[in-house]
């Protein structure tokens, strides 16, 4: 039913100058050209937006859910700016999502404008009478339950009901990549994606130690994190799986209970350094 789809970039960029803000776009268009390169689609982008043609929309809103730098993605209709495939397009829109849930009020939200020959007032007006009188919906401004937003550029016009959140940050390799202490715990897996979302590329570290059974199972798991990590956010450059028994066993043995895990630990860091 949609065959188009607004990605909004975080608010993050529009704060940057110029210069940092169009290189950083620049950076998530290209992005998202190299993770659409499989799929029938046509990227446009416009300031701290991006507007993508397809007709496999489930498809692309998959791939944009892992890219860092999207606040929100919309599935929509594009349409062309003029009230009649306007009105037409929303009432399109409003079948198809009555056909999911009952809804019993709406409201017709006019989120950006870029032609003077359309009133926002005329357009909330025409459409929205519309959209009342053939499903039978009240108009409720305030809350309704399902809010079509229309955004008017100057050829082409896009309706949709819903936001979808993306993960917000900045583009991932716009900062110095970093090393990352990783374990299969979710600790050090929500800090080095943090990381990644600041802009970082991360070289994960992993130490292996600790009973036979224990380390097998604790190694598979890091193994699947990082696949992830690479495979889908595409931001651990390389996971590196020190073997760390002997050392953790001379620490253990030598050092007081209260100073075994403190000095375990600075070895860590000064081997990942």
């Amino acid at each position: 039913m949609y065959n188009s789809i607004i990605v909004r970039l975080s608010g993050e960029i529009a704060i940057k100058s110029r210069a940092v803000r169009d290189l950083w776009e620049r950076k998530i268009y290209w992005q998202i050209v190299k993770r659409l390169s499989d799929i029938d689609a046509t990227v446009v982008r416009e300031g701290l937006r991006l507007y993508i043609v397809t007709n496999a929309v489930d498809e692309v809103i998959s791939k944009l859910r892992f890219i860092f730098g999207v606040s929100s993605i919309s599935p929509a209709i594009m349409c062309g700016a003029d009230l009649q495939e306007i009105r037409d397009s929303a009432e399109k829109l409003v079948r198809f999502a009555l056909g999911k849930r009952p809804y019993s009020t709406f409201g017709i939200i006019v989120k950006k404008k870029l032609r003077d020959d359309i009133s926002s007032m005329d357009l909330k007006n025409i459409v929205g009478e519309h959209i009342r009188r053939i499903f039978n919906l009240r108009v409720y401004l305030d809350a309704p339950e399902l809010p079509i937003y229309v955004e008017i550029r100057k050829d082409r016009a896009f309706v949709y009901t819903e936001n979808i959140e993306g993960p917000g940050g900045i583009p991932i390799g716009t900062q110095a990549t970093v090393v990352s202490l990783m374990s299969e715990g979710p600790d050090s897996t929500l800090a080095t994606w943090l990381v990644m979302r600041r802009g970082s590329k991360v070289i994960g570290v992993y130490f292996d130690f600790g009973a036979e059974d224990f380390r097998r199972e604790a190694l598979n798991r890091v193994l699947r994190v990082a696949e992830i990590l690479a495979r889908d956010w595409e931001g651990l450059r390389k996971l590196y799986v020190v073997h760390f028994t002997r050392v953790a066993s001379a620490i253990l043995i030598a050092a007081k209970p209260k100073n075994a895990y403190v000095l375990l630990k600075r070895y860590m860091l000064r081997t990942a350094r």
